[in-house]
């Protein structure tokens, strides 16, 4: 058995980028290890900016409703593990060794017509599923990595809800340079008869999500600042309340003064919303 130190030093020696694993052949590969992408249940969340606020948030809320919660997040900050959370734990080192040392046997001995040779972000990818899977987390929240609709997280075929925050210029090289396209992009994790929640924002972006939710008949949901209300805001907190649908969720608290996480919060809870029928908070 590797050490956590060499284990993370291959890890690293992985191609950062490079030529994307198509979904096909990945989805080929992870029928190797029981379809994890298949069994688990999905919230999956794109954006360029406030998909972590939403993540973390959203894992917060089931994990204080009782739920064990697997969260695939990135970039991490000191340690890799920090992408791989279950109830807000890391994996453990240990953990990230034997799951590490466990896809790189399978790598070694693909009996694939176009085995597959993943980046280091596919590579924490399925690892991550498979943790989660192992681990029989009741729901994962999925963060994607660059855009959306060629992201290896694009892997799973139904996810509970689809979520786009705020679209802006990132990864032009490889997402496009305008606005339209790159929204194009994140729309891409729209999938049939899912429900989709995201943030009202410029026509275009708000236009092209439409569209997509439009021919994937998903139910779309959009989300304004017309919903919140800031009640009172402090040094380092915001007091609001918002109004979804009927509901009037009041005495709200962030620990913030930043107005942008209110709407932030106000996605995570439409999200929540929607799928009170399957997970009651």
């Amino acid at each position: 058995m590797m050490t956590y130190e060499q284990c993370v030093s291959e890890l690293y020696n992985t191609p950062l980028f490079g030529e994307k694993t198509s979904l096909d052949s990945l989805s080929e590969f992870l029928e190797v290890i029981n379809n994890p992408h298949e069994s688990l249940q999905f919230i999956h969340v794109a954006g360029t900016n406030g998909k972590g606020s939403i993540c973390a948030m959203l894992a917060s809320i089931y994990q204080s409703a009782g739920y064990k919660v697997g969260l695939f997040t990135s970039p991490h900050l000191i340690s890799v593990n920090e992408r791989i959370r279950i109830n807000n734990v890391n994996i453990s080192d240990d953990d990230l060794v034997n799951t590490y040392e466990f896809l790189q046997k399978l790598l070694a001995n693909q009996t694939m017509d176009h085995p597959i040779n993943p980046t280091f972000f596919e590579t924490v990818f399925i690892m991550a599923l498979h943790y989660f899977m192992t681990n029989q987390v009741d729901i994962v929240i999925l963060e994607t990595g660059i855009g959306g609709l060629k992201d290896c997280t694009n892997i799973i075929p139904s996810p509970l809800l689809s979520m786009i925050t705020l679209v802006d210029y990132d990864h032009v090289e490889i997402l496009g340079t305008d606005i339209e396209s790159i929204a194009i992009q994140k729309a891409g994790i729209i999938k049939n008869n899912c429900p989709v929640v995201y943030m009202k924002q410029s026509q275009i972006v708000n236009d092209v999500i439409e569209l997509e939710s439009q021919k994937k008949d998903a139910n779309v949901i959009g989300i304004s600042d017309n919903l919140y209300k800031i009640d009172t805001k402090g040094i380092k907190n915001i007091d609001f309340s918002v109004k979804y649908k009927y509901y009037d969720y009041k005495g709200l608290k962030l620990k913030t003064n930043a107005d942008y996480h209110v709407i932030y919060a106000t996605m995570a809870i439409a999200a929540i919303h929607e799928l009170k029928h399957l997970f009651p908070v």
